[in-house]
């Protein structure tokens, strides 16, 4: 998870929500502060997660430009 480390971790984080509820919901991501389980909250691994993320990120990019 280096992007987020690289890139002032505090300030993407906003980025990192946002991509979260919107793919999967509000009660979701209650569910993954809940428990940290990714699979179980979100039906998906931390690292597939991370993975769709940095694309959503690479797309917004590309659309501020």
């Amino acid at each position: 998870m280096n992007f987020f480390w690289e890139n002032d971790g505090y300030a993407v984080s906003y980025y990192y929500v946002e991509y979260l509820i919107q793919e999967f919901g509000r009660e979701a991501v209650l569910r993954l502060i809940e428990s940290s389980d990714y699979h179980a909250a979100l039906g998906e691994s931390e690292k597939d997660v991370y993975t769709n993320w940095l694309a959503y990120m690479d797309a917004k990019s590309s659309m501020d430009l």
